[in-house]
């Protein structure tokens, strides 16, 4: 829920979405009133090129970077929730304490070999596309891997572009006994 700045109703001090850099100091046209967290979320997972700062089970702060398992988002028998993989700001899954590397995908080579896309270059275009080409690279443009790059772009790529996320825009003039 949004909510439409320069009324004479309420007046809110804005701040801006975590972790959002080069913030302009002019102030903002709409304020979030509802769904700030989900919005931050959003931007540090999809957007941001930093590792996201969240927490464990134990509320342990950790920082993680978001991968889509190429194979698994175009394999209809698994849940696209499996797909979505947590790397540590290593890029390094580990186990028996650190001694033995389950997945890395510390290079970009390491991400073509795994199949596994930086889920944080989805809205980037020129990123994506420089990603995927290298991708194909990767594996010389084999046929297989061609179309494989296409059924992702066209079944999970071309999804994300195409979302709207549904927004309820109270104007200005929205009485303040509304808003509250």
């Amino acid at each position: 829920m949004l909510l439409e700045t320069g009324g004479d109703g309420v007046r809110f001090k804005p701040r801006p979405v975590e972790g959002v850099k080069n913030v302009l100091t002019a102030d903002p046209e709409e304020l979030i009133l509802d769904g700030q967290q989900r919005l931050t979320s959003l931007y540090l997972s999809l957007i941001s090129k930093e590792p996201v700062l969240t927490t464990t089970d134990k509320k342990e702060k950790i920082k993680r970077y978001y991968y889509l398992d190429m194979k698994k988002c175009l394999n209809p028998d698994i849940d696209r929730l499996e797909a979505i993989v947590s790397v540590p700001e290593d890029k390094k899954i580990t186990s028996d304490f650190g001694r033995k590397v389950e997945l890395d995908l510390s290079t970009r080579s390491l991400e073509f070999k795994n199949s596994m896309f930086p889920l944080n270059i989805i809205y980037d275009l020129p990123k994506y596309y420089e990603w995927i080409n290298e991708y194909r690279e990767y594996y010389n443009h084999s046929s297989e891997i061609s179309a494989f790059s296409s059924k992702f772009e066209q079944e999970i790529f071309l999804v994300f572009q195409q979302y709207e996320v549904p927004v309820i825009r109270l104007t200005k003039e929205t009485p303040k006994e509304a808003v509250c």
